[in-house]
């Protein structure tokens, strides 16, 4: 088994309704990969894409679900040491789908995922989500549904686009307070 030493983490970041219809989703397929021609073969066409969609919200629709929930993976961790709050921090879960590991958080009427090989880091994956969806609910007052979504999709893009770059999760503020002494 080998060792992913790769920043590129994060293959998709998706916004699905209540029916499972895609409100918003990004896939990532950066070129300087190291394993480019493995990730370029995965969800590349729309139709694959949809279909994944559909499965993975088959298996994720309901909240509190039968998977493995992130509070087992963040106990055993001094959550303050690396500046996360209880509060914010245990209310993911996390699923193998389709050979992806996808992290995913319930809002309302909406769920968000982030999708990562099935080699990455869980812990990882999970602060990016939960910093995106932090900053999506603070920009829109706690009002995250899927209207006022579409609404200020221009907001929740950039807060993508800050929070994930060509794949890359940029976890700064995570970064500096570990390395704060």
């Amino acid at each position: 088994m080998s060792l992913n030493l790769s920043l590129y983490t994060v293959s998709a970041f998706l916004i699905l309704d209540a029916e499972g219809h895609r409100v918003l989703a990004k896939y990532y397929r950066p070129k300087s990969h190291p394993n480019a021609a493995d990730v370029s073969k995965s969800l590349t066409t729309l139709k694959e894409q949809r279909a994944f969609e559909k499965g993975l919200w088959g298996k994720t629709k309901k909240p509190g679900g039968a998977f493995l929930s992130l509070l087992g993976y963040m106990s055993c961790l001094n959550l303050n040491d690396v500046g996360f709050s209880r509060s914010s921090c245990c209310v993911g879960d996390i699923i193998l789908y389709d050979s992806h590991l996808a992290v995913y958080r319930h809002s309302l009427d909406l769920i968000f995922y982030i999708i990562g090989g099935p080699s990455e880091n869980e812990i990882m994956l999970h602060s990016a989500l939960v910093a995106l969806s932090d900053a999506v609910h603070l920009l829109l007052r706690n009002q995250v549904e899927k209207r006022v979504v579409l609404e200020n999709l221009d907001l929740v893009l950039l807060c993508l686009d800050e929070t994930i770059d060509d794949g890359c999760a940029l976890l700064f503020a995570l970064g500096r307070r570990c390395g704060e002494g």
